[in-house]
């Protein structure tokens, strides 16, 4: 979800879009704002039958595995769709299974 009055990510995601082992879909969100931003993503994903949905911020850098644990946590609600979360170690320093971040 590009919500920057440039719009430059669009290329970026385009560059990386046939490296990825899952697809990926680019919206833009012309109103400012990370409310706007992360509404728009979440219809745009339940839109797409999205199974579920994780946010990162653009200034995050995220763990290697920061996904997985997501998922990890995911099994303990399987109806939960949407995840909000940062890839810092500040935020989630373990996985459910122990692993250390």
């Amino acid at each position: 979800m590009d919500n920057a009055p440039k719009g430059e990510a669009s290329a970026v995601s385009d560059g990386h879009r046939a490296s990825l082992p899952v697809a990926l879909h680019f919206a833009e969100q012309r109103l400012l704002g990370i409310s706007f931003a992360r509404n728009r993503a979440v219809t745009e994903a339940l839109g797409r039958g999205a199974d579920f949905d994780a946010f990162i911020d653009d200034d995050d850098v995220p763990d290697v595995d920061w996904l997985l644990c997501l998922l990890e946590g995911r099994s303990d609600v399987p109806t939960r769709k949407s995840f909000s979360a940062t890839g810092s170690q500040e935020s989630s320093p373990m996985c459910r299974s122990g692993r250390e971040k």
